[in-house]
């Protein structure tokens, strides 16, 4: 079980229970496979323009233990989409970080 921080918050737009708790759940994924988050920071958008133009955007941090810091941001049109995206990219991200993620590569 993962020890790490994790901060979700919703900016110009209401929280949206599922989006959270999806992301909550792609952090615990991550964190399954590699420990050595130490805290995952993550902020979801409303489309910022009129609808259809730029879609949400979420926006992942995560800060290794050894005080590096990854970030990612993802934008679509759907929310829980979009923080699927948001959380591939971060594995990826993990994956080519200094091997600090061997198990996420299975």
């Amino acid at each position: 079980m993962s020890t790490s921080a994790v901060h979700v918050r919703f900016v110009g737009m209401i929280s949206s229970r599922r989006a959270e708790a999806l992301a909550r759940a792609c952090i615990s994924g991550l964190d399954a496979a590699c420990g050595a988050v130490a805290r995952w920071d993550v902020c979801l958008q409303p489309p910022l323009m009129p609808r259809g133009s730029s879609g949400y955007a979420v926006r992942a941090q995560a800060q290794l233990s050894d005080g590096s810091l990854l970030a990612i941001r993802a934008q679509g049109e759907a929310l829980e989409e979009t923080v699927r995206d948001a959380f591939g990219g971060m594995r990826e991200l993990l994956l080519h970080a200094a091997d600090g993620c061997p198990q996420a590569r299975q």
